[in-house]
Order: C-alpha cells, then structure tokens, then sequence
C-alpha cells in the first residue's frame, strides 16, 4: 500500500482517485478550489476512502507520491515543494505500468493527430474483432477504465507531453510519434525539454515492443538511434518507409514484399495531415499483426473525430467547419491546407508564446479574411496588417459566427482553428467548439 496525495480534481484526478482507493492504497486528495466548487467532485467520490486536505503542507507530509493532474506544470510552487520534501512526482499515465503491467497498452503521441489517430486505432482494433477503448488525454480518465477493463482488452491511450513528462517506468508494447513541432513552450520551458517528454513514449521499452514513428518529420528521423524497439517506419513523401504512399496508394513493405493496402482517395477525412495519421495507424497494425484488409475496410468508413475539420452544415453554399482542436500553429497550419476554396478563419485564444510566421506564411494565399478573438486577438492582427490580410476583433464567438457569416460568398468555407488554446474564453476546446457549432446551427 502506498500514500498517493492526489493534486488536481478534474476528469483525470477523479478517475485516479476511484482507482488508487479500489487498489486500498492510502489516498489524500487536494486542489485550490473551494468546497462549494467542489461538491460535484465530492458527490462523484462517494464511497470512497480518502482523506481531503484542506492544507497542502499537511498533504505533503503524509503522502509518499504526488499524483498532480496533467496540465500542472513541474514549475507549480506545489509540485517544487514536494520534490524538496523527496515526493515522487508523477502523472497517472506512470502508474499504468505499475498497477496494471499485464494490460495490453498501445500509446500515441505526438504535437497533431493524436486523437483522430488514437480513435482510428481503436476503430481498427474493433474491426478487428479485438475489444479496445481509447483513453487517456482524449478526455477519457485512464485508470479507471483500465481497472474496469477486461484483462483480454486493448487501451488505445492518447499521451499528452503533460502527462509523458512525468513518466519514469511507463512501458507500452506498442507506441507511435506521429510528429513533433513547437507546442507548449510555455509550459515546457523550451523546444529540448518538450521533445525530451514525448521520447519518453518509448524509453523503457524493448526488443520485444514497437515504435512506429513518421520519419517525414525531422525531429522524429533524428530520434531512430534511440528507440531501443523494432522500429515501423511510416513516410507519405519518399516511398522509403515500412508504410508508404507511391502514386496515390498506401503500401506496407516487410520482409522485401510489398502490399497494397488502399488508396489514398479513399480516406474519407480530409487533409494530408490525416494521411500521416492513417499511416501511422497502419503501421501499429502491422506491427500487431492484425488483418490488413480489415484495418483498411475501417479506414474508408472512418469519420472526423469532434473539434478536427468537423463539418458543422453548409449555408448558401457556404461550408462551416470545426476544428476548435487546432491549439497550436501547425495544427491550423494543417487545417487550412486540408482546403482549396477561400477560407474565412476564426482564430485567437490563449497566448502559448508561440513564432506565427509560418502560420500566416500559409495564410497569405489562403485566407480572404480573419475574425480574431481571445488574448492573441491584437497580435494575429498585427501580423495580418503586415501580410496584407483583412482582419476584424471581436468579443465574443456570437460575434465571430455572425461576421463570418457576413463576409461569405457562395463557395467559401468559414473554418473555426485558433491556433491558440482555449484558456481565457473557455475552459477547454471542446466547451469552445461546442460552442462555435451552437453559433452556426443558429445563424
């Protein structure tokens, strides 16, 4: 038995709690809001044996490990006083190897594609006539469903560099990078220690495990003398990878012998960002040597995930797409490329601190006219000013849905990606593409 103080009480928090209390650990439970704020939490938790602190020091004292939610970052004054006091910090997607070592664990990481890879992969495994769940970072709390799972079944977890900076023992038997690009820089204190957190996917794993990972990406190609397992090289642009394209169709290439898997027409999502991701999925099929055919006959069904070029509806010809999971440059980057009509771009958020240049580099010849909101509102529009874009600031997504809508002609396409995250309007990019196609559904 061991004293988990669990710090933060949000989706992960609880599911962690649920656990570490029905494995009869010792668990202490803190966060900074008050006890009316908390009342939901509490209601979830009954039944439960823990122990709430109200003072964190005290928490300190009695615990051995602080589990801290995710998206605390390592600087928190709470998190640097538990290392001084010799606490292990960790996240819960450490304690996945530790509590459950004989569950069967595929993990996905990467800057873009997570989630939409993480849902196919489960999809697959599906049509596969295998049992899976996707978890993790896709909103999904980890450890109790894993604890709740069937011994015999598959967890798909979508890693976050939050939860994978934490990691010390976490060892899947499957794993994949799908690409790499400055993203939270603010919390990672810079590009090396961001990049050191998502190597940790496949630290401790073996020659008995596999790594599939997207050598288009440089950062990722520089990574191969590292991974210590059988490697799946995925590759959509030289046709040198063990999953590739040539001419418009997929192959795999193992053992020298070279299989058609599907045509690249025939992924149903839209933009080449979501061919790496079915590469990427491919190749971790591969390597659990599941049916081909059947991962195939999954992928030409598969549908965009909730917030990823989601279509909203179309209005005088004019198409609505959600793509509120768009937090970070190269994932509007991506989104903006998936289209080749005019675009009317609903951008702005929290500010990570981020180079817009090559946000804009793409915009220039794409992006008729921008709708800013957020705290990055009066920094993209200064950008816009010197790209010669026309921009507009608003306050609200009311006012956002409602101008765009305006400034549209027939044949347009009106696309929420925000480059930024959603802190400071919402509390997360669901709340706030939620939000966007309440907005839409009622012009």
């Amino acid at each position: 038995m061991e004293k988990y103080l669990v710090y933060g009480l949000g989706i992960s928090g609880i599911s962690s709690v649920k656990t570490l209390c029905s494995l009869k650990n010792e668990v202490y439970i803190y966060d900074e809001k008050n006890e009316e704020d908390l009342k939901d939490v509490f209601k979830e938790l009954e039944g439960y044996n823990y122990t709430w602190i109200k003072d964190i020091d005290e928490g300190l004292e009695k615990a051995e490990v602080l589990l801290k939610s995710p998206g605390i970052p390592v600087h928190n004054p709470i998190v640097k006083k538990a290392l001084e006091k010799g606490l292990e910090v960790v996240s819960d997607l450490e304690l996945v190897t530790r509590l459950f070592p004989d569950r069967k664990i595929v993990a996905v990481t990467g800057t873009n594609g997570k989630t939409t890879t993480t849902t196919l992969m489960k999809e697959i495994l599906i049509g596969c006539g295998l049992k899976a769940k996707a978890i993790g970072n896709i909103g999904l709390g980890m450890l109790w469903e894993i604890y709740n799972g069937e011994k015999n079944e598959v967890f798909v977890i979508e890693c976050s560099s939050f939860q994978l900076a934490n990691t010390y023992k976490f060892h899947p038997q499957y794993s994949a990078i799908i690409n790499i690009s400055p993203d939270h820089l603010d919390w990672h204190g810079n590009y090396e220690e961001y990049i050191k957190a998502k190597k940790n996917i496949f630290k401790n794993q073996n020659s008995s495990d596999f790594m599939v990972i997207n050598i288009d990406n440089p950062e990722l190609n520089e990574m191969l003398q590292e991974i210590p397992s059988r490697i799946i090289k995925t590759n959509a642009n030289e046709q040198s990878g063990d999953v590739f394209v040539e001419e418009g169709k997929i192959y795999s290439k193992l053992d020298g012998k070279k299989d058609f898997l599907l045509k690249v027409e025939d992924i149903p999502i839209k933009g080449s960002h979501n061919v790496e991701n079915v590469l990427i999925a491919l190749g971790l099929s591969l390597a659990m040597n599941l049916d081909m055919e059947k991962a195939g006959q999954t992928i030409r069904t598969f549908q965009a995930v909730e917030h990823r070029l989601e279509f909203v509806r179309e209005i005088k010809g004019v198409e609505y797409y959600n793509d509120s999971k768009g937090t970070n440059v190269d994932a509007s980057i991506k989104a903006i490329e998936a289209f080749h009509r005019p675009i009317i771009l609903l951008a702005g958020g929290y500010d990570k601190k981020a180079d817009l240049t090559p946000l804009f580099e793409v915009m220039k010849n794409r992006v008729k006219h921008l709708v800013l909101f957020g705290a990055t509102r009066e920094l993209f529009a200064e950008y816009a000013a010197d790209y010669g874009i026309k921009a507009e600031l608003v306050e609200s997504m009311y006012e956002a849905v409602n101008r765009a809508h305006c400034l549209s002609d027939e044949g347009d396409i009106v696309l929420l990606s925000p480059a930024s995250a959603a802190w400071g309007m919402y509390d997360n990019f669901e709340i706030r593409g939620r939000d966007f196609k309440k907005k839409v559904r009622e012009l």
